[in-house]
This record gives structure tokens, C-alpha cells and sequence, in this order.
């Protein structure tokens, strides 16, 4: 009995791996970045107030991250 519980195990695994690693059509397609029309963006913006202003001036922000064990 636990022969055979074995065994139909291993035949299910099986057919679960072959059709899991089957070929597919579809294609992984890459993830396209557009470019923004300028490259003049705000640096050095660290909170969100100033954010927002510099959100309508510029295309994009610079963000800076600071790291603090305390």
C-alpha cells in the first residue's frame, strides 16, 4: 500500500513538473522606460512639502536617503 502511494506520487510529480516546464507562446516582454523630454531634475529634495512645489518646476526629483540605526 505505501508502495503504491509512492509510486502515484512520483507519477503525479511528474506529470506536474512536465506540464509546468512546458513551452509557452508567450513571450516575457521587457518592461519599457520612457525617457522624460529634459533631464533638468531638482536635487537634493528631502521632504515631502518641498516635493510638491518642485513636482510642477521640474520632470523629475532627486531623492536623498539617509540610514540611522537610532
Amino acid at each position: 500500500m505505501l508502495k503504491r502511494m509512492k509510486c502515484e506520487l512520483l507519477i503525479i510529480s511528474i506529470c506536474f513538473l512536465y506540464l509546468a516546464c512546458g513551452s509557452s507562446d508567450k513571450m516575457i516582454q521587457p518592461t519599457v522606460f520612457e525617457y522624460p523630454e529634459s533631464k533638468l531634475w531638482a536635487h537634493r529634495v528631502n521632504d515631502t512639502c518641498e516635493a510638491k512645489i518642485r513636482k510642477n518646476e521640474f520632470v523629475g526629483l532627486e531623492l536623498d536617503l539617509y540610514y540611522s540605526s537610532f
